[in-house]
């Protein structure tokens, strides 16, 4: 039996391969002093939605319903949920979160329906905060082997 479309299983090298990448980007992130973090995958539609309902990833989500008949979803980013994860914690806030995701969009070759996203934030920065993101970064693609250009952007 083949997996859903847009979904597929991992194994043997290709397994390890993926387990040897978390684990240089948690080593790397906890070496810059990032908290790991953990979030249910599925939540009340609700939230998942949030104050962006017209984002076109929020137009992929998978809905659920329980036995309770509540509208729920999977998550398809970890960005929703650091606005809980944040409450109460002293700034900055620096945490990393790495896991599956899932959106119900149109499938190709190299776009799955679950995949691992990894995210790393610090809430309440600084320049020197936003600094050290971009070595981190340059560190995780030089360990990765990956050749990159790292571009900045200002939304002013």
């Amino acid at each position: 039996m083949e997996p859903i479309k847009g979904f597929r299983d991992y194994t043997c090298e290709e397994a390890k391969k993926r387990a040897e990448i978390k684990k240089i980007l948690v080593e790397t992130f906890e070496k810059y002093g990032f908290e790991p973090a953990e979030t249910p995958v599925i939540e009340a539609e609700e939230f998942v939605r949030g104050e962006n309902p017209n984002d076109e990833a929020v137009s992929d989500i998978y809905r659920l319903e329980d036995k309770g008949k509540r509208k729920l979803a999977l998550r398809y980013e970890f960005t929703f949920q650091l606005k809980r994860l944040m409450q109460n914690k002293k700034l900055p806030y620096k945490r990393y979160q790495l896991g599956e995701v899932f959106r119900d969009e149109p499938v190709s070759s190299n776009r799955f329906r679950q995949f691992v996203q990894s995210d790393i934030d610090t809430i309440g920065s600084t320049i020197k905060d936003d600094a050290e993101i971009l070595a981190l970064t340059k560190e995780v693609m030089e360990k990765l082997g990956i050749k990159f250009k790292i571009y900045i952007g200002n939304r002013d």
